[in-house]
């Protein structure tokens, strides 16, 4: 068995530890409207206008939309999985009773709940390689209101699986009820996380605790949180975090380190530092053994009394394997507001 194999089922054990620890309300949210098992990507008349008007050069803006790509190795059949997160302005969104969901859980729900608002949207877009396409995103879900920050909804996710390379991913959403939609193009260098060498995924910076991920991913499906394998968590995207935040939890997979033949275990440490914008370090945690390649360390922001509001920083992190006496940085920016 590759060592590569074993760290994504000691990453699925994780997920669901950590999912274990969660409550039991953070199985939440979101409805789907696409063909099982294996769903096709499927567009309305008007998402597939908006995507060719994009592609085109025409971007449409008429819902606030943030969003931010990730990158892990897949267990499913190779390569790199992409899980592009995004967050609605809920201003732009058109939000209703969603008595369906009520109906569904009546049996469940006391006499006179109120039906929860959700907003349904459309999520399309075209994955490109060399001005190619090579994957196609069409599909539908409620999104439910007053989940996030009160400017924008709580972050959701889809995604693929892609062959190391470069891509450009020209994408939208749409509001089925006001036809708002918003389109976004993101360029990504996708890594071979089989023949890199020691590296790291794509780092989350998550607040709150980490959620069940329902069923076996697929593409062409919308996700509370950000994705991976087992598990779901909520990284805001914007990377943007209050002065009075307690703390942010950094989840990674650290990938292509040797594994000792006896402990059948990879030998890991880790060390975090906090950069300025000058690049000075103000700030570390000693130095961490780590026997496997799953990560989920907690950060105390509100207790590192340098941090200020308003100023940039960057959490430098840096892996090394001991037994290959090889090691890989990785930097991740984020900011302090009030």
């Amino acid at each position: 068995m590759s060592y590569l194999v074993k760290t994504l089922r000691t990453l699925c054990v994780l997920a669901l530890a950590l999912v274990f620890a969660a409550p039991a309300t953070a199985q939440q949210v979101v409805q789907q409207a696409v063909p099982m098992p294996a769903p096709q990507a499927l567009l309305s008349p008007e998402a597939t206008a908006a995507l060719e008007a994009a592609l085109a050069g025409e971007m449409a803006g008429d819902l606030p939309l943030l969003g931010r790509g990730f990158l892990f190795p897949s267990m499913q059949g190779g390569g790199t999985l992409l899980m592009m997160g995004f967050r609605l302005g809920e201003s732009g969104l058109m939000f209703g009773a969603d008595t369906a969901a009520v109906d569904a859980a009546q049996d469940a729900a006391p006499a006179g709940t109120m039906a929860p608002e959700t907003a349904g949207v459309e999520i399309f877009g075209s994955v490109r390689a060399a001005g190619v396409e090579v994957r196609r995103i069409g599909t539908t879900a409620k999104i439910p209101k007053a989940t996030g920050d009160g400017a924008h909804t709580a972050t959701f996710s889809f995604g693929d699986t892609l062959p190391a390379g470069s891509y450009e991913i020209v994408w939208g959403v749409r509001d089925v009820v006001s036809g708002k939609a918003a389109m976004r193009r993101d360029a990504l260098e996708v890594p071979n996380f089989m023949t890199g060498g020691l590296q790291t995924s794509s780092v989350l910076m998550v607040e709150g605790n980490p959620m069940q991920a329902p069923g076996v991913f697929q593409p062409n499906s919308v996700y509370h949180g950000v994705r991976i394998l087992t598990a779901s968590f909520m990284d805001n995207l914007t990377h943007e975090f209050s002065k009075s935040t307690p703390s942010v939890m950094l989840v990674f997979l650290v990938s292509g380190a040797q594994s000792d033949a006896t402990a059948q275990a990879p030998s890991l440490e880790l060390e975090y530092r906090i950069l300025d914008s000058a690049g000075e370090r103000i700030w570390r945690a000693p130095p961490q053994a780590l026997q496997r390649a799953t990560v989920g360390q907690q950060i105390p922001l509100g207790q590192i009394n340098v941090l200020e509001a308003g100023n940039d920083y960057v959490f430098e992190i840096t892996a090394k394997d001991l037994i290959a006496g090889s090691d890989t940085v990785t930097t991740v920016p984020f900011r302090i507001t009030e």
